[in-house]
C-alpha cells in the first residue's frame, strides 16, 4: 500500500507538468516509520529518493536549486523516519522481552500473584496458585474468587477500603486463606492498586506468600515467652534481664518482696551498684567468664533498700539472639542468707568439736550406723595402739573383745529403736599387741532435725587400773595365794 502510494505520487508528478508533488513523498515514508519496521522504512526512503531523481530528470527540474533543496529535505525526512522506526522496533522488542521475563518470573515464583478487578473478578493468576494453595488458575480466572477465609474476609475488605479511601498505592495485611482441599494456611498479602489515567481504580495486583511456618514459629515463641514470663514473675527467685553493659533492663516482681525495691527503681542501674564492696572483685571476674557463653554461679551479698545485705546464690546465663549474637544476660538470685549463716555456725561447731576431740584425754570416735569408724582422735589411737588410717578402714567391733561385741550391738539397737539417747557400760578393747584395755564405753546417737539417725558419738575412758584394783579386792585369799605361787614357780 505504501509502495503504491509512492508510485502514484510519482506518476502524478510526471503526468502533471508544473505541479510539484515531490514533498508528498514524505507521507508514505513517515507512515512507514509509524507502522512498519526500519527495513521497510529504509526501502521506502530509498525508493522515494530514486523516484524523486527520475521525476526531476523527466520534468527538467535537475538544474533547479529549489528542486535539490526539496530532494535534500526528502532525504532528511527519510533518514529521520528510518531512525524513528528503529527506535520503535527496539522499544517493542525490549517490551516483549521484558514481558517474557516477567511472565517467566511469575510462572516460577514461590509467591502467588493475582490480578483482580475492583469487583473481585479474578483477571489473571500465576501458576503457583495451584502449587501453593491447590487452586487451578483455569478454574478460577473469570470468577469472583475469594482466597481469604471467611473469618478474615471482613478484615481484608477493611484494609482494601482504607487503602482506596486514603489514596494509598500499596498495603499489606496478614490473614488465613482457604486451600482447595479445605485446609487453612496463613498468608501475607502485599497489594498494589493500579489506577487509570483519570485516577479511577482499574485493578488490584496482589502478591501472596505462604507464611504458615513463620506464624506457627512466632506463636510458639510468644507462648514460650509468656510461659517464661509467668515463671519469672511467679518464681521465688529474683530474676533480672541485663544488657551487655550489665545495666538492668527488666526485673521480676519478687524484687519488691526480697529486696524492698520497686522495679522502676532498679531499671537502668548497674548491677555492681548493689554488690557488697568486698564481693565486687569476685563478681567482676565471674561476669567476665560469663561473656564466654557459659553458665556462671557464685555467692555474693546483695544490697537491700534498707541498707542491709543478704547472701544470694547467683546464676548468670548469657542471653543470645537468633544468630548467636550476645544480647545481654539473665541473672537469677536465690536468697541463701539463712543457709550461709547456718553453714557458718556449723563450721564453728565442727571446729569446736574437732578441737574438743583432738584435745580430749579420753578416746573419742564418730562411728557410722554401719559401725565403721568415721573419725577418731589421737587419744583413741594411743589407747588401742593403732593409727587413724587403720581405724578408718575397720569397724568398732574389730577393736572390741569378742565377748563384748554382742552387748555393744544390743546397746546400738536400743538407741536406734528410740529407747534413750545414750548408754554407758564397761567393756574391753583389744590393743594391737593383743593386750586388753578396760574402758567405760559411752555411746550417744545423733539425729537430724527430722529425727532420723545420723551417726554415733563414742567415748572411751581407760579404767584398766581401777578394774584391776576392783578385781584384787574381790578375789578370795586362797586364790591370791595360788596365783602368787604359780608366779614364783614360773
Amino acid at each position: 500500500m505504501l509502495v503504491g502510494s509512492l508510485v502514484g505520487i510519482f506518476v502524478l508528478d510526471v503526468t502533471l507538468p508544473g505541479v510539484v508533488l515531490l514533498p508528498f513523498m514524505y507521507v508514505p515514508v513517515v507512515a512507514a516509520a509509524t507502522f512498519a519496521g526500519p527495513r521497510i522504512t529504509g526501502l521506502l526512503a530509498a525508493m522515494a529518493l530514486a523516484l524523486g531523481l527520475v521525476s526531476g530528470e523527466i520534468n527538467g527540474y535537475v538544474p533547479s536549486q529549489d528542486y535539490w533543496l526539496r530532494l535534500a529535505g526528502l532525504a532528511l525526512v527519510a533518514a529521520i523516519a528510518v531512525y524513528l522506526a528503529h527506535l520503535s522496533t527496539s522499544r517493542e522488542r525490549r517490551l516483549v522481552a521484558g514481558e517474557q521475563r516477567l511472565r517467566l518470573m511469575l510462572d516460577n515464583t514461590a509467591d502467588v500473584v493475582l490480578r483482580s478487578a475492583p469487583d473481585g473478578t479474578l483477571l489473571w493468576a500465576s501458576p503457583s496458585l495451584r502449587r501453593v494453595f491447590g487452586w487451578d488458575p483455569d478454574d478460577v480466572v473469570g470468577t469472583v474468587f475469594r482466597l481469604t477465609s471467611s473469618q478474615d474476609r471482613r478484615a481484608a475488605r477493611a484494609a482494601f477500603t482504607d487503602a482506596v479511601a486514603t489514596q494509598r498505592a500499596e498495603y499489606t495485611h496478614r490473614s488465613i486463606v482457604a486451600c482447595a482441599d479445605g485446609a487453612q494456611r496463613w498468608a501475607e498479602t502485599s497489594s498494589t492498586l493500579v489506577r487509570a489515567v483519570d485516577g479511577s481504580l482499574e485493578s488490584l495486583v496482589s502478591s501472596i506468600r505462604d507464611v504458615t511456618a513463620q506464624v506457627e514459629a512466632e506463636q510458639e515463641l510468644a507462648q514460650r515467652e509468656q510461659q517464661y514470663r509467668l515463671l519469672a514473675e511467679n518464681a521465688t527467685d529474683a530474676v533480672f534481664l541485663m544488657d551487655c553493659e550489665w545495666a538492668i533492663k527488666w526485673a521480676s516482681p519478687t524484687v519488691a518482696t526480697q529486696f524492698g525495691y520497686e522495679r522502676d527503681e532498679l531499671l537502668g542501674r548497674q548491677r555492681l551498684d548493689f554488690v557488697h564492696f568486698e564481693d565486687r572483685r569476685l563478681v567482676t571476674a565471674n561476669q567476665l567468664r560469663a561473656v564466654s557463653g557459659q553458665l556462671e554461679r557464685h555467692e555474693e551479698r546483695f544490697a537491700l533498700k534498707s541498707g542491709d545485705y543478704r547472701w544470694m546464690d547467683v546464676a548468670i546465663r548469657p542471653f543470645l539472639g537468633e544468630g548467636g549474637q550476645m544480647l545481654g544476660y539473665i541473672v537469677a538470685l536465690r536468697d541463701i542468707d539463712q543457709e550461709v549463716h547456718v553453714r557458718a555456725a556449723l563450721g564453728r561447731s565442727e571446729r569446736t568439736f574437732r578441737l574438743a576431740m583432738d584435745g580430749a584425754a579420753e578416746g573419742m570416735a564418730v562411728v557410722g550406723l554401719h559401725r565403721r569408724f568415721l573419725e577418731v582422735n589421737p587419744a583413741l589411737c594411743r589407747l588401742v595402739g593403732r593409727d587413724p588410717a587403720w581405724l578408718s578402714e575397720h569397724d568398732e567391733e574389730d577393736v572390741l573383745h569378742p565377748d563384748d561385741v554382742e552387748p555393744a550391738r544390743q546397746v546400738r539397737d536400743r538407741l536406734l529403736g528410740g529407747r534413750g539417747d545414750h548408754e554407758t557400760r564397761a567393756c574391753r578393747l583389744v590393743r594391737a599387741d593383743g593386750s586388753l584395755v578396760w574402758v567405760t564405753h559411752s555411746v550417744g546417737l545423733l539425729r537430724d532435725d527430722d529425727g532420723l539417725p545420723l551417726f554415733f558419738v563414742c567415748q572411751y575412758q581407760d579404767i584398766t587400773q581401777s578394774q584391776r584394783l576392783q578385781t584384787a579386792k574381790t578375789t578370795p585369799p586362797a586364790v591370791k595365794a595360788d596365783l602368787a605361787g604359780r608366779r614364783r614357780d614360773a
